[in-house]
């Protein structure tokens, strides 16, 4: 019975200790792409974190033989990018840190993400109002968009829009009662990321997370209907923008439109297709965005789109990866029961057309679900009622 008492203590310290771990590479990881000095230093130090935290995952967590291979296949091809073609730590450590956190409760790895952010983001933005740090100031059709001490205003939104997707997985057992304070903070959220930050596309999918809250309501068949109806829709969308440059005459009025609409996202999309290729593996592709930037960019040059992004800059391989895992968690999610995560993930999947975020491994604090086991999600949804 002590053998029994003592594995299970040593079980939760290993957990706990995991939990600050990933604590502190959050809070190192929105230093990194924010305002303040000696960006490098927190960028190193969140990278030796990430390292100790997968050293500890695999000498003393228990992970499943799937999750074993999928990370041979992650790894091997970052090794094979490294030897034979260009290697971005970004897609390593995503890998990392996703098979990692694998092993850990849902609702802990959210809960603590949420406050580790947010308590970052409160720190830096802090910073900035008092004048300790720059607080960049952007201008789009004549409105002003501030950063508050982030790279950028669209960083800062981000982080709140995974902020609010999570927490409504916190809070899915919530009362009635509570169902219109809930709603009310986070059309504030959505208010606040528009008119400060001038985050149009995070403002619109914050709200709808909102209607994600009212899939409880709906008979299970009714949600098995829709979220696998929405899955083959929103997936097959946001595939098809990848070639949406393509796909849309270039000397068409509509793309013309199309290219207002997304703020000149398929001009750069164009010209992206028109100097690179995909590849198997990596590759480097030289980009001048506008983040920490203080003057106006000559020759501004940013994949926004997060499904481009890996595609191109990751690899075919790597987006066949990240694409297979996603869909079949999709897919268990589906045969769960678990609808709320599915329509949040989709709404993820949204976002990630115009963003970066979605393979952002410290923005993004649901990737560790991708890999989790069916019964560690399915006991945190009898805990939360998801």
């Amino acid at each position: 019975m002590n053998i029994i008492q003592n594995k299970n203590e040593i079980k939760i310290h290993t957990i706990n200790a995991m939990l600050a771990l990933y604590c502190a590479i959050i809070f190192f990881g929105v230093l990194s792409v924010s305002m303040m000095p000696f960006i490098s230093m927190f960028e190193r130090v969140r990278n030796f974190l990430i390292i100790l935290l997968f050293l500890i995952s695999i000498t003393t967590q228990k992970h499943s033989l799937l999750q074993w291979i999928w990370l041979g296949i992650g790894i091997s091809i970052c090794i094979f990018s490294f030897l034979f073609a260009y290697s971005d730590r970004t897609f390593l450590l995503m890998i990392i840190i996703m098979f990692s956190m694998s092993t850990v409760s849902p609702e802990k790895l959210l809960k603590f993400s949420i406050l580790m952010i947010l308590i970052s983001l409160f720190i830096i933005c802090l910073l900035a109002l008092l004048g300790i740090i720059p607080n960049l100031i952007f201008y789009r059709n004549g409105a002003i968009r501030y950063s508050l001490g982030t790279m950028y205003p669209l960083t800062f939104a981000g982080f709140i829009f995974y902020c609010c997707a999570a927490g409504i997985i916190l809070i899915s057992n919530s009362s009635s009662s509570k169902n219109w304070i809930i709603n009310l903070i986070l059309i504030l959220a959505s208010v606040f990321v528009y008119k400060v930050n001038g985050a149009r596309n995070d403002a619109f999918n914050i709200l709808i997370l909102i209607l994600c809250r009212f899939s409880k309501f709906l008979p299970d068949k009714i949600n098995k209907i829709l979220t696998k109806i929405s899955s083959i829709i929103v997936c097959s969308i946001a595939f098809l923008t990848i070639f949406i440059s393509n796909i849309i005459p270039y000397t068409s009025n509509l793309y013309g439109k199309m290219n207002d609409l997304f703020s000149g996202r398929l001009q750069l999309q164009y010209t992206l297709f028109s100097m690179y290729t995909p590849k198997l593996l990596e590759q480097n592709i030289p980009q001048n965005g506008l983040g920490r930037a203080t003057t106006t960019l000559m020759n501004y040059f940013y994949i926004d789109s997060s499904y481009v992004r890996l595609l191109f800059m990751g690899g075919i391989l790597l987006f066949l990866l990240f694409g297979v895992t996603f869909l079949l968690f999709l897919l268990r999610m589906i045969n769960c029961n678990m609808y709320l995560i599915v329509y949040i993930a989709l709404v993820i999947v949204i976002s990630g057309i115009t963003e970066d975020a979605v393979i952002n491994p410290i923005m993004n604090i649901f990737l560790p679900l991708l890999l989790m086991k069916n019964d560690l999600i399915v006991n945190c949804n009898n805990k939360l009622n998801i």
